[in-house]
Formats: C-alpha cells, sequence, structure tokens
C-alpha cells in the first residue's frame, strides 16, 4: 500500500493540515516528527530498503511503501524532543538531525525537496548560489511569485510561460521539486523552499506524493 509522509515540527499546525486534507484527498498520509523518529520500531538498513521499516502514527510501515515524503523541517532543535531533559534532549536532537538526514538521502526521488548538509527541507541555497553562469533575466519584464509541484507550476500566467520554464530548470540544477521562486522586472530573487500551501498548491502536492 503506497504510503506518503511529510515531516514536520510536532508544533507544526499547518503540516497537520495538510495530512488531513491528503487524507480526505483518499491519499494514505503519515505525520514524521523528531519525537516519532525516537519512538520505538525504527528499524532502517543504509542501502537496503527492503528491510528498513519506520513508525509513525504508532503503526509500522515498510519503508518501501513510502511513495513520497514533502519535508517541512529545516532542522531538529531540543524542544522537539519534550520526553527527553537536559543535556540529553540537545544530544538526542542532534542524533536525529543526522538520522533524518541519511533517511531522507537514502529515500533518493520520492522526497520532493532533498536534505542537504545544512538544511533537512531542501538544498538551502540562495539564488545567487546557483547562478552560475548567472541566468540572464526575462525576455518579458514579469513580478511575481511561481511556485513548482513536480513538473508543474504555479502562479504563472501566459506572459509568464518564460518563468515557468526557468523554475523548471532550476528544479533540475538543484534536485529540488518544490518551491516558489520570485521574480523582480524579469530577474529572479528569492527562493522559498516554505510555498503557501493554498488549496491548488496543496491538492498538486498531495497528487504528487501519492
Amino acid at each position: 500500500m503506497p504510503i506518503a509522509a511529510i515531516v514536520a515540527s510536532r508544533v507544526d499546525t499547518e503540516a497537520r493540515r495538510l495530512v488531513s486534507e491528503c487524507r480526505k484527498a483518499g491519499v494514505t498520509t503519515v505525520l514524521v516528527t523528531p519525537a516519532t523518529v525516537a519512538a520505538p520500531g525504527w528499524s532502517y538498513q543504509p542501502g537496503n530498503p527492503a528491510d528498513s521499516y519506520f513508525t509513525a502514527d504508532g503503526q509500522r510501515y515498510p519503508m518501501l511503501e513510502l511513495s513520497g515524503i514533502y519535508v517541512r523541517l529545516p532542522f531538529v532543535t531540543p524542544p522537539e524532543l519534550p520526553h527527553l531533559t537536559g543535556l540529553d534532549r540537545g544530544y538526542a536532537a542532534f542524533e536525529v538531525h543526522a538520522f533524518l538526514s541519511a533517511w531522507l538521502t537514502d529515500l533518493g526521488d520520492r522526497v520532493l525537496n532533498r536534505p542537504s548538509p545544512s538544511l533537512l527541507a531542501g538544498p538551502g541555497l540562495k539564488v545567487t548560489d546557483i547562478v552560475d553562469p548567472p541566468y540572464p533575466a526575462l525576455r518579458q519584464p514579469f513580478t511575481g511569485d511561481v511556485t513548482i509541484v513536480g513538473s508543474r507550476t504555479f502562479g504563472t500566467t501566459p506572459r509568464s510561460a518564460e518563468a515557468a520554464d526557468r523554475i523548471r530548470d532550476i528544479s533540475r540544477r538543484i534536485h529540488c521539486r518544490f518551491f516558489t521562486l520570485t521574480f523582480e522586472s524579469g530577474t529572479a530573487t528569492m527562493l522559498n523552499y516554505w510555498p503557501d500551501l493554498g488549496p491548488t498548491v496543496s491538492t498538486a502536492l498531495s497528487e504528487e506524493i501519492r
């Protein structure tokens, strides 16, 4: 049975709303938090998903059943592990972060926004980090936001079709399939790895990870 997963903070209400909406759309979806990772039942064999298992919502699932993952958690902090105290919490947060980074990396393209050394929720790059050689400004002086979900783009108009092509190219270069790119007068100025989860984007996201 294919299972979609949202990796997020335990206090991320938007993530819980997204999980609920995905379930209503018929997508089996679970929420994975740092506290979930610290719970019993996980069995991760690097490079061997057939013998790896994870737990969520009190159940144990084979890693092979994961169809798609969206990560909303930038890094693991001590408050994410309230069941621990003192120095143990800080050390455990570091360990859970390292574990999630390895686990998500091993899942490969099933993760919409694959982790990087500095960020669990994507490559952690700014526009200036990826434009080498620099992208020229668009021929049309488009100003606005374009969001990519998988290979689909949103927030575009016929006038901004070139912007849609630009974000697809950047998506391929940075191995991230869910983010928003802001343009000002045809120049890309900002990458946002936490796009607004409006109804249209949420629906596309649930379809992408199902």
